[in-house]
């Protein structure tokens, strides 16, 4: 006997007076799991909320649900999903767990030849609403362009006023002299360092300029009153910040530099956790190919204090790959139980903890939502218990999984860091295996001299051993 579940819900008061009502609905799918000898073993409802919304209590509930069953029964399409896209992803959902999906009223059923049809009609369906929702927009961004109307976020240098783009008082003034510097024969590193210490800081609220989004910024002709829309550059509604001659002379000087662009990132052991000893800013990873005395080139590799290079304005360190592996490695090897519990550590917030709290908000929304329903006789006592009750689990479910993900981690203990300095000089097992392990165990790695100073990651911190932190275990290192 197939083991079924249903699903009702009803959005307006006007479709519970019509006739739609939850109980309605659940009669109808009842009579039809009964007419096929289905075992209906739970009806899940969601009142008072639009179809529209794809995140609904009862309905991830329902998904939830799933496993073990065999169909899944609705009154109509549209209680499910109010568009083609959203059914469409339920009912693969369905499909890919070997679940038929039933809609009484339309005599949809994924299990008859039918069935399969409307579901491929349904896909060419959902594909043709994605690709005009495109073209849509694509049409509308044209339009604005041919109209000389900005779309998007204010390029640097601008701000948005009323929806119209307007120079930023500081950052215009700021814009002009970079291009003034730049006719002047000054490089685009030089210029970078001064609009880092001028702005105090980068674009984007980055900690400084880079010279290839220098680079980019300088060359939008958005800064000479002009909109771009693919390749075609038109006349623009914004104010210049600077003349078109002046940008075309810009252009032409841009064009003279020889510049590679933003470097392909050069990904060492240490990268992204290796910090300046003096600024504690990250340090870069660079290899450098030398040929020796025998003719044999040997590559070197060296992290430099990026803000140093950047900026300037720290004196930086500099350390071989070789040098600060080694420091590191024995630095982990000599650590005791009461050093590891002294560690600094810096609290990882859990992927699913904002999920996790949209949802316990959105279950408060749906209670105060059902209160409302029941006091105007949209729903009955019998509908509000039942769906309070559901609501009540799946709090006390949520308030179990967020205290978890608050819990610390256990810190383990000396001889997984005693592995994983192993792991760091093994050849065996590839670098971004071992990047990826450095990466979830630490925030900060600081050498200083012959002092190595680390600051971990909890709950990157795994209690049970290497394996569970980069997926290997210590007998391959």
């Amino acid at each position: 006997m197939i083991r079924a579940l249903g699903y009702t819900r009803v959005s307006t008061e006007e479709q519970a007076r019509e006739g739609l009502s939850l109980e309605m609905q659940a009669d109808r799918i009842r009579a039809y799991c009964a007419a096929e000898r289905w075992e209906l073993v739970d009806v899940f409802s969601d009142p008072g909320i639009s179809g529209a919304q794809r995140q609904r209590p009862g309905l991830d509930r329902l998904l939830a649900s799933l496993p073990g069953v065999g169909a899944l029964v609705v009154w109509k399409l549209d209680r499910l999903a109010r568009n083609a896209r959203h059914l469409l992803e339920i009912v693969e959902q369905l499909q890919g767990r070997g679940i038929r999906f039933v809609s009484v009223t339309e005599s949809f059923d994924t299990g008859t030849a039918a069935g399969k049809l409307q579901l491929t009609i349904l896909a060419a369906c959902a594909e043709f609403e994605r690709e005009l929702m495109r073209d849509r927009c694509r049409e509308a961004s044209a339009q604005r362009a041919r109209q000389g109307k900005w779309a998007g976020r204010a390029p640097w240098g601008y701000q948005l006023v009323d929806g119209d783009l307007r120079p930023h008082p500081a950052n215009a003034a700021h814009l002009r002299h970079a291009y003034e510097l730049l006719l002047g024969g000054m490089s685009l590193r030089s210029i970078a360092r001064w609009l880092t210490g001028t702005t105090g800081g980068g674009p984007a609220g980055g900690p400084y300029w880079e010279p290839y989004r220098l680079k980019a910024v300088l060359e939008s002709p958005v800064n000479a009153g002009q909109v771009r829309w693919r390749d075609e550059v038109m006349p623009g509604l914004q104010p210049a910040i600077i003349p078109r001659e002046i940008w075309e002379a810009a252009q032409a000087r841009l064009r003279s530099i020889s510049f590679t662009g933003r470097r392909s990132p050069r990904r060492l052991l240490l990268s992204g956790v290796l910090r300046c000893c003096y600024c504690g800013g990250p340090m870069s990873g660079s290899r450098h190919p030398q040929t020796l005395a025998s003719g044999r080139t040997a590559v070197y590799a060296d992290y430099n204090c990026r803000r140093r290079t950047l900026v300037g304005d720290c004196p930086g360190c500099q350390i071989s790959e070789r040098k600060a592996v080694a420091l590191l490695a024995t630095a982990l090897r000599s650590l005791t139980p009461d050093q590891i519990q002294e560690l600094p550590r810096e609290h990882q917030t859990s992927t699913d903890e904002p999920r996790l709290g949209q949802q316990l908000a959105m279950l408060e929304r749906h209670r105060a939502r059902l209160v409302g329903l029941l006091t105007r006789e949209i729903i009955t006592e019998v509908d509000f218990a039942r769906e309070s009750k559901a609501l009540e689990q799946q709090r006390l479910e949520l308030a179990t999984e967020i205290e978890r993900a608050n819990r610390p981690a256990e810190l383990p203990a000396p001889a997984f860091f005693s592995d994983l300095a192993a792991l760091l000089a093994s050849d065996r097992v590839p670098l971004e295996e071992r990047r990826r392990v450095v990466c979830q165990v630490f925030a900060a790695i600081t050498i200083s001299g012959g002092e190595v100073r680390l600051r971990v990651r909890v709950p990157g911190l795994p209690a049970e051993g290497l394996a569970s932190a980069g997926g290997m275990g210590t007998g391959e290192v």
